[in-house]
Parts: structure tokens; sequence; C-alpha cells
């Protein structure tokens, strides 16, 4: 018998989504897009191109203007920019909150809350306050946060913008273990070509104000990614052509101007 291929389900989709606002500015025109099960999609352009009012709507945060966002029902993830923790609790009471605030009795959420820690490797610093924490150990805090629900869905909204360098490719890393050992759909925002290139299967390049997709590049690497694979040519090629794309929607817009 002949197995034949099915594609996973789409659970993101958006369909000629404007957004505009109040104010006049309008931050997104008619952009649409498809995002499948087990996708990691990254959203990159410039500020001010709607790329995080597209994970708000995603999110349910906010609505289109026009068209629609569409997603699934399970359980959403969202990481911000900031870790976001509350300072008088340690890092296993900051991750077993939700599931507390859920109803989940505090023997089990304790337990899914120090597998979750575990997971980001901070299971030995479980009775630490945020202060006592640096900024790459808090993010990986709130991304524990996130994990212990179990969710879907994963939305991360530049979490690792503020970082130094060594730390952001740390926790790329680790970000690209977790979906290699239990992957998730995820849709990740930022700023930086190279992140959106070794965290994604997928980038949409966003133009600038009213953001419009104007590019969808299918990044085809091995997951988990290999060691070293920022140093190789194959890389710095898929680099190049995210930038051409972003570099072209700018020149594009500019000429519309």
């Amino acid at each position: 018998m002949i197995e034949r291929y099915t594609e996973p389900p789409v659970l993101v989709a958006g369909n000629s989504v404007t957004r505009s606002f109040p104010n006049g500015t309008t931050a997104l025109a008619e952009a649409s897009f498809e995002i499948r099960a087990g996708e990691f999609v990254s959203f990159v352009g410039p500020s001010g191109c709607g790329k995080s009012t597209m994970l708000r709507m995603v999110a349910g945060l906010d609505l289109p203007t026009s068209g629609s966002v569409e997603r699934g029902d399970g359980e959403v993830g969202y990481v911000f920019q900031d870790a976001t923790l509350l300072p008088w609790r340690t890092a296993l009471g900051n991750v077993v909150l939700p599931l507390r605030l859920a109803g989940t009795k505090k023997a089990e959420a304790e337990e899914r809350a120090r597998v979750a820690l575990e997971v980001v490797g901070l299971a030995a610093y479980a009775d630490h306050r945020p202060a006592q924490l640096s900024g790459g150990m808090r993010m990986r805090v709130s991304i524990a946060r996130s994990l212990v629900q179990r969710p879907e869905l994963f939305l991360f909204d530049e979490p690792f913008g503020a970082l130094d360098e060594i730390t952001r490719q740390d926790l790329n890393s680790q970000l690209d273990t977790l979906m290699a050992t239990d992957p998730f759909t995820g849709i990740f925002v930022t700023h930086s070509v190279p992140e959106a290139v070794f965290l994604s299967d997928r980038v949409l390049v966003f133009s600038s104000q009213p953001g419009r997709i104007v590019a969808d590049l299918r990044i085809d690497l091995p997951r988990p990614r290999p060691e070293g694979l920022r140093f190789t040519s194959e890389y710095a090629d898929l680099c190049r052509q995210v930038s051409d794309a972003l570099a072209g929607a700018h020149r594009s817009t500019e000429e519309a101007a």
C-alpha cells in the first residue's frame, strides 16, 4: 500500500489583514499568510511595519480593521520583549502561576513547573528571584512559564532583542533544541536577519509602513541546527536572500512614496 503524504493542517491564517488606528496610521495593509502545524515562522521587517501588531492579532489581543486572522482553538503561549516576571516570586513561583490560576492542583503544578525549568536549563535556580538572575536567565524563566501551559502555538515578540549577542545566540540554540526534541508551532518577531534564518522554517518579510508581506522564504536546514552552521556558506546565502528581500521592499516603498 502506498502512503500518501498529507500536509499538516493550517493552524494560523491571515486573510487580507488591514489594521488602521484612530490617529490615521495604517500599520498593516492587505497582508495574507498561512502557517501550518509544526512550522516555526519568523516575521522580519523595519520598525513600525506591523509585525508585533500582527502577532497581537494572532493572539486575539487586537482585531483587524478589515480582513481576518484565524487560528486553532488550542492554548497560546506568548513570550514578550520583557520577561515580565513578578519580582517577589521565585523562578518556580513565576512558572507555576498560570497553572495555579487555571485551577491546577499545587503538587501537579509544581511538578510541571520544575520540569519546564529543567527543560530551559534552570532547575538549579528554581528558588531564585528575578533580581538574582541574569537577563538571559529571566527570559528563559519566561519561556518556561509559557512552556508549562503546553500551548498549541508559541508567539515570541522580540524576546531576545535586549540581550548581548553571545547570550542571544545561546538562547537561539536552546530554542532550536526545544523545537527539535518536542516540535511546536511558533511565530517569532525579530529585527535580526541571522536570528530569523537560524530559528525558522520560513521567514515572512514585511515592507515598511503600511506593512505588507512581500516575501515568503523557506529555510531548508536540518533541525537541530548543526554546530557551526552560522559559519557556513549556505547560512550566509540564506541570510543574504532575506536581506535582499528587505532591501527590495524598502526601495519599493520609497518609489511608491
